[in-house]
C-alpha cells in the first residue's frame, strides 16, 4: 500500500517537475533576450533613421564640390550606387545556393532522442491472473549517416545552380552598362549646361558692350532713343536666359549626383570642356555583327533557355528511383521494468544497437503532375526561342538607330559649327557698321541673338554626337574608336577674331574630319 501510494504521488510531481523546467528555461531566454538588448542600446543609443536625418541636415549644412572626371565614373558607380551593391549581394547568394546543392553529394550524419530521459508507468489489470505495472526511466540517443549515392535529379539540380548564378552575373553586367551610359549622358548633359552658361555669359557682356555704345551714340545726338531701349532689352533678355541655364546646370548637377549616389551636401564639377570625343570609323555590317557577339541581353536569355532544360531534367529525374546508404547507431539507458507483477526501478539495462543497409524510394506515379509541369516547361522553351529571335532583331534595330542619329549629329556639327563662324562674323561686320552710322542698333540685336542661337546649337550638337558615340560604343562593345586630334589651324581658324568684343572659348577641341 505504501510503494502504491508513493507511486501516485510520483505520476503527480513528474509532470510539475516538467513544467518548472520549461518555465524556468523560458525565464533564461527573456532574461538573456533583455540583457542583449540593453547591450546593443549601450552602442547603438539613438534611433538609427533619426541619426541619418540628422546627418543628412548636417550634410546640406557644409555643402562640398566633387570634381568629376569622365574616367572616374566607373568607379563611382561600382562604389556607391545601391543597385549595383544589391545585385553583388544577390550574386553572393547565388554562390551559397550553390554550394548548397553541391554539398547534397556529400553524407549527411544526424542525431536524435526520444527520451533525454523520459519516465513510463503505467498497469494492467487481469481477470485470470496477477496484475502487472510498468516503471522505467529511460535515456537513449540514436545517429544515422545517411549517404544518397544515386539521386537522379541532383546533377539537374546542380546545373540548375549553376545557370542562375551565371544569369546572376550577367544582369549586374547588364545593370552596370545600363546605369553607366545614362551616367555619360547625364555627364555630357551637365557638360553642356556650363557651356551654355558660359555662352549666356558671354552675350550679357557683347550686350553690355552694345548698351554703352548705344548710350554714348545717344549722347552724341548720332542714335536715337528707340535704339538705347533696344539694347537695354537685349540686356535684360541675355541675363534672363543666364538665369534659366544656371537654374538647368544646377538641374543636372542633381542629376549627375543622385545616378553616382553622392552624398547630398556633394556638388559635382566638370572642369573639362564639351569636345568631340572621337570618330565611329566601323561599318554597320561590322558593328550588328559586334552586338550580336557582345550583347549580354542574348547570353541572358540562353541562360533562361538552359535553366528550363534542366527543369525539364530534373522533373524527368524525379520520376527514377534514388538509392542511398544508412547506418543506424543506437545507444540507450533505463532504470525500472516494464510489465511486471512489482516493477523495481534499480533494475538497471544497457543495450546499443547498429544497422546498416541499403534503402530506396521510388515515385511510380504521382497523378500526372511531373507530365503536366514538363508540358509547361516545353511551351516556355518555345517561349524563350521566341524571345531570342525579338531581341536579336531589338539589337540591330537599336545599332542601325544609333548609326543614323549618329550621323544626324555629324552633319548638325558641321553645319552649326559654320554657323557660329558666320554668326560671329555677321556681329563684328554689324558693331562696324553701327560705329560707321551706317546701319541702326537692331541689326546688332539680331546679330546677337543669332550668335547665342548658333553657339548653343554647336554645343548641343556635339553634346547629342557624343550621347550617340558612346550609346553605340555600349551596344557593339566596340570601345576603341578613333580619337579625335586637335587641328591647331582649325581652332585658329575659329578664334582668329581679334576684333570680337568678346574671346570664346568654345572651340577648344575640334575634329577636322567633322567640320
Amino acid at each position: 500500500m505504501i510503494k502504491l501510494i508513493s507511486s501516485k504521488k510520483l505520476q503527480k510531481i513528474i509532470p510539475k517537475v516538467f513544467i518548472l523546467f520549461f518555465l524556468f528555461n523560458s525565464a533564461l531566454s527573456i532574461e538573456a533576450e533583455t540583457l542583449i538588448r540593453d547591450e546593443q542600446n549601450k552602442k547603438y543609443p539613438y534611433d538609427k533613421l533619426e541619426v541619418l536625418n540628422q546627418r543628412e541636415f548636417l550634410e546640406l549644412d557644409a555643402p562640398k564640390t566633387l570634381i568629376i572626371k569622365i574616367q572616374d565614373i566607373k568607379n563611382y558607380i561600382e562604389k556607391n550606387n545601391p543597385e549595383i551593391k544589391a545585385l553583388l549581394s544577390n550574386i553572393k547568394q547565388y554562390e551559397y545556393n550553390m554550394n548548397s546543392k553541391y554539398a547534397e553529394r556529400n553524407p549527411s550524419l544526424s542525431l536524435s532522442s526520444q527520451g533525454l530521459p523520459k519516465y513510463l508507468s503505467g498497469k494492467a489489470n487481469n481477470n485470470i491472473s496477477e496484475d502487472i505495472s510498468s516503471k522505467q526511466w529511460e535515456t537513449g540517443i540514436n545517429a544515422r549517416l545517411e549517404w544518397n549515392f544515386i539521386n537522379p535529379s541532383r546533377r539537374a539540380r546542380i546545373q540548375i545552380a549553376k545557370k542562375e548564378l551565371k544569369k546572376a552575373r550577367l544582369v549586374y553586367e547588364i545593370k552596370f552598362r545600363d546605369l553607366y551610359l545614362d551616367a555619360l549622358n547625364k555627364f555630357f548633359l551637365l557638360q553642356k549646361s556650363y557651356q551654355d552658361v558660359l555662352i549666356a555669359e558671354q552675350a550679357i557682356e557683347t550686350s553690355r558692350l552694345s548698351l554703352k555704345e548705344a548710350e554714348s551714340r545717344f549722347e552724341a545726338g548720332l542714335a536715337n532713343k528707340l535704339e538705347v531701349l533696344e539694347a537695354k532689352t537685349q540686356l535684360a533678355r541675355d541675363k534672363k536666359l543666364l538665369a534659366e541655364r544656371n537654374g538647368q546646370k544646377k538641374i543636372n548637377e542633381r542629376f549627375l549626383a543622385k545616378i553616382l549616389y553622392l552624398e547630398s551636401n556633394i556638388q559635382p564639377e566638370i572642369k573639362d570642356k564639351a569636345g568631340i570625343l572621337g570618330i565611329w570609323d566601323v561599318s554597320i555590317k561590322d558593328s550588328i555583327k559586334s552586338a550580336l557577339n557582345y550583347r549580354k541581353e542574348l547570353d541572358d536569355l540562353a541562360l533562361d533557355f538552359s535553366i528550363n532544360l534542366n527543369r525539364i531534367k530534373q522533373l524527368n529525374a524525379d520520376n527514377r528511383p534514388q538509392f542511398s546508404l544508412f547506418n543506424n547507431f543506437n545507444i540507450s539507458q533505463s532504470n525500472g521494468e516494464l510489465s511486471t507483477i512489482n516493477p523495481d526501478l534499480n533494475n538497471q539495462t544497457e543495450s546499443t544497437t547498429n544497422t546498416i543497409g541499403i534503402q530506396f524510394n521510388w515515385k511510380i506515379f504521382n497523378g500526372g503532375v511531373n507530365s503536366q509541369s514538363i508540358n509547361l516547361l516545353k511551351e516556355k522553351e518555345k517561349e524563350l526561342e521566341e524571345q531570342y529571335k525579338l531581341k536579336i532583331s531589338e539589337i540591330r534595330t537599336d545599332v542601325e538607330i544609333n548609326i543614323v542619329n549618329l550621323k544626324t549629329a555629324t552633319s548638325k556639327i558641321s553645319s552649326s559649327y559654320a554657323q557660329v563662324l558666320s554668326a560671329r562674323e555677321s556681329l563684328r561686320l554689324a558693331m562696324m557698321r553701327l560705329k560707321a552710322g551706317i546701319t541702326t542698333q537692331r541689326e546688332v540685336v539680331n546679330n546677337q541673338r543669332d550668335l547665342t542661337e548658333a553657339e548653343g546649337n554647336y554645343i548641343k550638337a556635339i553634346t547629342d554626337y557624343n550621347i550617340n558615340l558612346v550609346e553605340l560604343s555600349r551596344n557593339t562593345g566596340i570601345e576603341n574608336y578613333k580619337p579625335c586630334s586637335n587641328n591647331s589651324e582649325t581652332k585658329n581658324k575659329a578664334n582668329q577674331d581679334t576684333n570680337h568684343p568678346i574671346e570664346s572659348n568654345l572651340f577648344l577641341s575640334q575634329c577636322p574630319k567633322l567640320l
